[in-house]
């Protein structure tokens, strides 16, 4: 089984970007700074857009999107011209007749998009939501697999 992370460039960007902001603020954190800041990796809390891993196997290429609070009703997954969106969003109720001390969780809507790599599928993909994973499993067609050859020796 063959692990590959697609679009490393930009993953890799936005992860050094991430870290280097969070060093700058652990830096400059001082007790009362450090207060108003809900933990180190603050800029995760902020983000709109999902995280995606894309896994591929031999036969399949999955994407798994992390989607917590999000129910399948609030989610479409689709495909045109070999590129893959992901649409949803995010609610949070308030509760009625009660004060909000402190509000960090809110109200988001999302749209992730990918192209996908040459000789996949778009016929029978499958989707499923489980304990807030987005997983999306594309297969691949006959011709992008990998076949193992015989050897023989003469």
């Amino acid at each position: 089984m063959t692990t590959r992370t697609m679009l490393t460039p930009a993953s890799n960007a936005v992860s050094n970007l991430r870290n280097e902001l969070d060093r700058l603020f652990d830096r400059v954190a001082t007790p009362s700074l450090g207060a108003m800041l809900p933990h180190p990796h603050f800029l995760d809390s902020m983000r709109a857009n999902p995280a995606i891993n894309v896994i591929e196997r031999d036969d399949t290429v999955i994407v798994e999107a992390e989607m917590p609070g999000v129910s399948a009703k609030d989610l479409e997954v689709s495909i045109t011209d070999r590129i893959l969106t992901i649409e949803g969003t995010r609610n949070v109720e308030l509760i009625d007749n009660a004060e909000t001390i402190r509000r960090e969780r809110s109200a988001v809507r999302f749209e992730r998009s990918f192209r996908l790599p040459e000789g996949v599928g778009d016929e029978t993909i499958e989707a499923s939501l489980e304990n807030g994973i987005l997983a999306i499993e594309l297969p691949k067609s006959d011709l992008c697999r990998t076949h193992r050859v015989a050897i023989t020796q003469r």
